[in-house]
């Protein structure tokens, strides 16, 4: 029996990542699993630096005020800093490798339950498609709404740590005061550049990972879109700066990895489990894209 993928709940990430000691007790309170906003500078101090591969059941956004560090989402990986918003979509592969001691800034972290049910509206999930695992992960917020966002991470801030309790109705209206704020950034910059371009290359990202178990190769999925290889290719490029198999590979690659950290899975089960028609293709694929086998990357990471 193969062991499922582990995703962390809020508070065994926290038992497995942070310190235990009364500060962080203090930091994060009983209602942290629902939701919490704390300040980067106040957690630092207890984050055991580097988090491996990981998943969350829970969406994160990040404001960076000051100092930079190193993180990887997806395939992605990113140097983040001053006046950029980190997005790490529930159920993303996220690791973090390094982080400042000057770092400064936000980190406002929600169930998904907040956008639906007894906190939400169902017919608004769609218009925040960058919470989906192919959504963009770091945006660059226009210094004329900066203040704006800013000014909405101190509100949640200063609810969450209201000795008298937390109001969810104010912490929901904050909530989507800032996702159609993040929303609007998003958009603006799609204008600025990308346009068709970059609208095709959402929906080819949102494919890859909807489908990433199944052997699919680049002219499958641009019949899937109703567009032809050859400009899907170029719609990629022009995005991304690497070509629509690039793109495929590296999320395949990245799956990959993670299953070998996190579970038990056998490399023949993994393989499967990846749409690879047999194991020895895997392998011969894991090791042009990574110079390394599955089996010496498995040895590698246990040595960690």
């Amino acid at each position: 029996m193969n062991s499922p993928i582990r995703t962390y709940s809020t508070d065994r990430f926290r038992d497995t990542f942070l310190e235990r000691n009364p500060i962080v007790n203090e930091i994060f309170k009983k209602n942290f699993n629902d939701f919490f906003c704390v300040k980067i500078q106040d957690v630092i101090p207890f984050t055991k630096i580097p988090i491996p591969p990981s998943r969350e059941d829970c969406h994160t956004l990040i404001l960076v005020e000051e100092g930079v560090y190193q993180t990887k989402i997806g395939f992605q990986e990113y140097m983040v800093g001053r006046g950029q918003l980190v997005i790490m979509q529930a159920g993303n592969i996220f690791s973090i490798e390094r982080m400042d001691e000057e770092l400064k800034g936000f980190a406002f972290h929600f169930h998904p339950d907040m956008l639906v049910g007894k906190y939400g509206n169902q017919s608004l999930l769609s218009t925040f498609d960058f919470l989906n695992v192919w959504g963009n992960s770091v945006v660059d917020i226009d210094t004329r709404i900066l203040p704006l966002i800013k000014q909405v991470f101190q509100r949640l801030h200063s609810t969450y740590v209201e000795k008298t309790g937390t109001n969810f109705d104010i912490v929901h209206s904050y909530l989507y005061s800032l996702l159609f704020e993040i929303k609007a950034s998003i958009s603006q910059q799609a204008n600025e550049s990308k346009n068709a371009s970059f609208y095709m290359v959402q929906r080819f990202k949102r494919m890859i990972y909807e489908k990433v178990k199944e052997n699919l190769k680049v002219a499958d999925f641009a019949a899937l879109l109703n567009t032809s290889p050859n400009h899907l290719n170029k719609c990629v490029k022009n995005v991304t700066g690497r070509s629509a198999s690039v793109l495929l590979y590296e999320t395949k690659i990245t799956e990959a990895k993670y299953l070998l950290y996190q579970t038990d899975m056998t490399i023949y089960d993994i393989a499967n489990e990846l749409g690879f028609l047999d194991q020895s293709y895997f392998s011969r694929f894991f090791k042009k894209m990574e110079s390394m086998s599955p089996t010496e990357y498995k040895r590698m990471i246990e040595k960690c």
